[in-house]
């Protein structure tokens, strides 16, 4: 079952179940509610830390953080499955990782996808 099912058709389960003391579902109230936690979720997380907010949860439908940040053991290794790109490497914001890339001699290839337009 795809992942955004599985969050849904939690979310509306705990809703159903009915509320009452002898319910074995604990009901937490938080005012906001963020869905994944991957690097977009955990970014909103720590927006909210910045601005006082603490009242938050973070729901994934994995058993990890990261999103698709997620390497898994191969042939002795540690392999990236995922989120293996570094977008607008000309960027102030990204300029720390491409830093950090070229000090570890990292390989890669350059493109420029923003010059296709696709109609």
């Amino acid at each position: 079952m795809h992942i955004t099912a599985r969050v849904v058709l939690t979310l509306l389960l705990l809703f159903m179940v009915q509320r009452s003391s002898s319910s074995p579902v604990k009901v937490n109230s938080t005012k906001v509610l963020i869905l994944g936690a991957g690097l977009s979720g955990i970014t909103a997380a720590k927006t909210l830390l910045d601005k006082g907010i603490t009242d938050f949860l973070i729901l994934d439908g994995k058993n990890y953080t990261g999103g698709r940040i997620h390497a898994v053991p191969f042939a002795g290794l540690n392999v990236e499955v995922g989120a293996n790109w570094i977008h607008f490497t000309e960027d102030e914001d990204t300029a720390p990782l491409v830093k950090l890339r070229d000090a570890k001699k990292m390989n890669g290839i350059r493109s420029n996808y923003s010059d296709f337009i696709v109609r």
